[in-house]
This record gives structure tokens, sequence and C-alpha cells, in this order.
């Protein structure tokens, strides 16, 4: 949902600025509709680089979402990179579908403060001032290379860490269905991960189902179960099975 909202911002902002200039001198319109979006700062520490024809390209270099809890000091989120090709078709529909987004180290920082308040409960998708945001949005492809997610507590520390993500994000719209496929590394193993949900409801639930192999020592774990509270306070009822 985050990046969806990203990359309506990223679209809107597009539309905002004139034709053949210099790019990076309007990065501030980017980050000025994206953090409008997001509610929080949003900045291009890198350069911008944007192609509409024949086929709508644009990359941000140094990309930063603030965290606003102050549990980690770190941004919410960040990538060294963030790239994306646009359909042409579906624009003239009003439709927003990327055909291919790529995304080079990105991190996500998630935190809870002392009271149990998660860092991403005022993280949301708004409407922007610009003119043209459009009606849906879809990911066909969204390719992560060495991702990473932390999850830390204030007082604690870091909980979970789940490094060297590699693979192949899609979503059907905003708030999903989503479903990943890819490896990625913790407890210092290389695992192999695919991960599925339904939409997301208003209210945070969905269902969820995550497949995890250790191809080395051939052993296999089966989530599946319900997740409620995704906006406020998650909470998850199912099981693991293992063979």
């Amino acid at each position: 949902m985050w990046l969806g909202g990203l990359l309506i911002s990223v679209l809107a902002a597009l539309f905002a600025v004139p034709h053949f200039i210099d790019w990076n001198g309007y990065r501030g319109v980017f980050e000025e509709e994206a953090s409008r979006v997001f509610g929080r700062d949003v900045r291009v520490g890198g350069s911008v680089n944007v192609r509409l024809l024949p086929t709508p390209y644009v990359s941000f270099e140094k990309l930063r979402i603030a965290d606003t809890s102050g549990v980690t000091g770190a941004p919410l989120f960040e990538a060294d990179s963030f790239t994306m090709w646009l359909s042409v078709s579906p624009l003239l529909k009003g439709e927003f579908e990327a055909r291919q987004v790529e995304l080079q180290k990105p991190v996500i920082r998630l935190a809870v403060d002392r009271s149990g308040a998660p860092n991403w409960t005022e993280l949301a998708v708004r409407q922007g001032r610009l003119p043209f945001t459009p009606a849906d949005v879809s990911l066909n492809a969204v390719k992560i290379t060495d991702g990473e997610i932390a999850y830390d507590a204030a007082g604690v520390g870091t909980l979970a860490r789940v490094t060297a993500i590699d693979g192949s994000l899609s979503a059907q719209g905003l708030r999903g269905p989503f479903s990943f496929r890819g490896v990625a590394q913790f407890d210092k193993r290389l695992r192999e991960v695919r991960l599925a949900t339904g939409e997301v409801s208003d209210d945070g639930a969905t269902k969820i189902k995550a497949v995890v192999q250790r191809p080395d020592a051939g052993s296999r774990h089966v989530l599946e179960g319900a997740a409620t509270g995704l906006f406020d306070s998650p909470n998850f009822t199912g099981g693991v099975t293992s063979n």
C-alpha cells in the first residue's frame, strides 16, 4: 500500500512539471506531493531521471520516508534507487499500471514505542493536490534486490530482522491481494519464501499464507491464518505446519 501510494505521488508530480527540462531542479515538486500523500516527510537525496516517451519511465536515487516515532532514529523506509516503468494504454483510461518497478536495497524499519503504538499507525495514502490522480493502481512486478525488514521495540532494540531479500512482488490494487516469491535470510540462513494475502479490508484485516523452505535442509514450513488491525494494532490468528 505504501508503494502504491508512492507511485501515485510520482505520477502526479510528473504531470505537474513541464516537459524537456532538468528534472533534478523539480525534485521538490515530487517531495512535496509525496509528503502530502503520506503525511510524512519524503526526500530524494540523489538524482531524478524521467522519460515520458515512448515509454513513461522515472527513477529516484536515495529515496527516504521519515519515521515520526523516533524509536530507531532512522527512516521508516529508504531505498538506494526506485525505478518505475508505466504502461501507456491504462493511463488513457485513468488507470495506473506499473509495468515494472525496481527497488535497489530497500529497507523497512517497523517499530513500536514504549506504549506499544506502532510507527506506521498514521501512515496512509491521502488525496494529493496535483491535478492528475489515477482511478486505480496495480503493480505487475516489483523487483526487490537486497532488501531488508527490521522490527524494533523502544527500550529493547531489534526483535527481528530479515535481510538479503531478493524476489518479485505484485499487487492487484492498493489494498491487494499481494503476492511475493523470492528468497530471504534470517537466522543466518537463506530461505525460499512464497507469500500471498487477500485484499486488506477497511479495518485492516486480511488472510495470509506463507511458505518458507530451506533448500539445504529440505524443511518446509507453512504459516496460514488471518491478520487483523494492520493499520493500528496488528494481531494474527493461525498456525504453522512443518515437514
